[in-house]
């Protein structure tokens, strides 16, 4: 299986890509690359909302997915751990 990737905004303003996508997990992948998010750099990770059904276990769940990276290379976004869920990631970069 994939991640679903909604774009919901875009803009480019001073040089910067901003892109809003929500994000569904499969719990099998856990990295995007910045191409498909069309963009070359990712700068930064801005405005991460977690959006999952309330479960007796799901409190963990939701910090372990915001445990959100930029890879060294800048090239993708990686999380920690990865779980059925929803979420909504701002990306920032060119």
């Amino acid at each position: 299986m994939a991640l679903t990737i909604t774009e919901l905004f875009r803009m480019d303003e001073g040089g910067k890509a901003f892109r809003v996508y929500d994000i569904t997990h499969d719990e099998t992948i856990n990295s995007v690359s910045a191409a498909v998010l069309d963009l070359d750099y990712i700068e930064c990770i801005w405005g991460v909302n977690t959006c999952m059904t309330m479960v007796t276990t799901v409190g963990s769940e939701i910090i372990e997915m915001l445990s959100l990276s930029i890879r060294s290379d800048n090239k993708s976004i990686i999380w920690e751990n990865t779980h059925d869920g929803t979420q909504t990631v701002c990306v920032v970069g060119w």
